[in-house]
């Protein structure tokens, strides 16, 4: 199951990034997110944790990006690493606070690893894709409480699933 998933989303990924002809940059760091949101979804589904070596995995792979860039462009990506780092504080802080307002409802490992796509793909896709994961764990969470799967809303969901879904909703939508 887990293998189809992750073989679907990254076809999806790369036609997507064919279809919007998006660079081989661009490209890289959409495909190395994926494959790390879609790790980080498997774990927080079965142990309800996010292991701290997919972020740091994701935030190296994303720097050895800005390196090849710089060689290969023969410039310094400076805007490229000026709008990671804003992703990564924003994508971040967004949820840091939401974390706070809801005493926790929000685990540290969701805050790092939208920061962590924050900074890999930058400020617009990350707020995209926590829109789309938020709507889609609204709605599958409004499900499972119909269904009475769980017992009330202060019952815990992992939520990673939810971000792999956003994502891959947000690669859907953009091919349209």
């Amino acid at each position: 199951m887990y293998t189809c998933c992750a073989f679907a989303g990254l076809a999806l990924t790369l036609f997507a990034s064919y279809h919007r002809q998006l660079t081989w940059q661009q490209s890289a760091a959409i495909g190395i997110t994926y494959a790390a949101v879609s790790a980080a979804a498997m774990y927080d589904y079965e142990s309800m944790l996010i292991p701290n070596w997919i972020f740091l995995l994701l935030l190296a792979a994303r720097m050895a990006l800005f390196g090849m860039e710089t060689v290969i462009g023969g410039g310094y990506p400076q805007q490229a690493l000026l709008a990671s780092a804003l992703g990564c504080l924003l994508a971040g802080l967004i949820l840091l606070i939401a974390s706070r307002l809801s005493k926790g409802g929000v685990g540290a490992g969701d805050i790092k690893l939208f920061a962590a796509i924050g900074f890999a793909c930058g400020t617009e896709m990350a707020l995209s894709v926590m829109m789309l994961s938020l709507i889609v764990c609204a709605i599958a969470g409004g499900i499972v409480l119909l269904l009475k799967k769980i017992k009330s809303a202060k019952d815990k969901m992992p939520f990673a699933p939810f971000i792999w879904g956003g994502f891959v909703l947000y690669m859907a939508l953009i091919l349209v």
